[in-house]
């Protein structure tokens, strides 16, 4: 997914897109764990507001494209889903960076998709402490990476965020039991 999280990033910035594809693919899985939130075409509009027409018709085909893996990911049963993040290539401090601005938008999209402090006070307490904890992750920086043990501490942590958004996901969108399970 790294390479193509690369160029996805490549083409937004290049098209002067609101978000890079961090940023970008946290609010959409902020959107969709609260029942889709409005669906595929606002999040486009949303992330290139502003970008001219030429661009915005290849931006679009790949968060389109983005938009329905992602929507597969969170409802595959195999746990598929990942964070969009730059691959283990890239140097730890850019990959930090990339998942605090991924948290930032996860917490921007699940705000602006209606998760309100009165739905949030609702939910079960360890999906709270998650949300919560995006919001302090969200604010993480390079500079406050200490490299001894990190490779391990950010794999830890993005672990972390995907099992996060998933539980969040199940908690607020719960599966339907197959037919003829019981």
């Amino acid at each position: 997914m790294s390479t193509h999280f690369e160029s996805l990033d490549e083409t937004l910035r290049r098209a002067g897109a609101a978000m890079g594809a961090a940023e970008g693919h946290g609010a959409l899985c902020g959107r969709l764990a609260i029942l889709e939130a409005g669906g595929e075409e606002p999040w486009i509009r949303e992330l290139l507001d502003g970008v001219d027409t030429s661009d915005a018709r290849v931006c679009r085909e790949a968060l389109s494209s983005l938009y329905h893996d992602t929507r597969r990911a969170l409802d595959d049963a195999d746990l598929s889903f990942q964070p969009l993040l730059p691959g283990d290539d890239i140097a730890l401090g850019l990959r930090v960076e990339a998942l605090g601005q991924w948290c930032y938008g996860f917490s921007t999209g699940l705000v602006l998709a209606g998760l309100t402090p009165e739905r949030l006070a609702d939910l079960v307490e360890h999906v709270r402490e998650f949300v919560e904890d995006i919001g302090q992750i969200a604010q993480v920086s390079p500079e406050m990476v200490a490299y001894d043990e990190s490779e391990a501490d950010y794999a830890e942590l993005l672990e972390y965020v995907r099992v996060g958004v998933l539980l969040l996901f199940e908690e607020l969108q719960p599966r339907a039991p197959l037919p003829g399970l019981h």
